[in-house]
């Protein structure tokens, strides 16, 4: 068939709107024995090598929402993600 790879798949679609995103975090170990460790994380958007620190992990979702609605996600979505995030 003209237009497809061997697999199958046509060349001629458009690739889906996708977008990568990398979240590391870590947690430094408490000086004191009786202190617990403190967390640290960050959140990039692979594409745009975009990068910030979190404080919460409810912040992955503010960091994801401005590509979540160009993505044509549903703002009530987001806030159901939000919520999750937050137990």
């Amino acid at each position: 068939m003209a237009g497809s790879t061997n697999d199958g798949n046509t060349r001629d679609q458009p690739e889906p709107v996708a977008h990568s995103f990398i979240v590391k975090i870590w947690v430094e170990r408490a000086l004191a024995e009786n202190k617990q460790g403190q967390w640290h994380g960050h959140i990039t958007h692979v594409p745009s090598h975009r990068r910030e620190y979190l404080r919460r992990l409810s912040d992955i979702v503010v960091f994801i929402r401005p590509y979540l609605y160009q993505m044509g996600i549903r703002a009530d979505l987001i806030s159901r993600m939000k919520r999750w995030w937050k137990h």
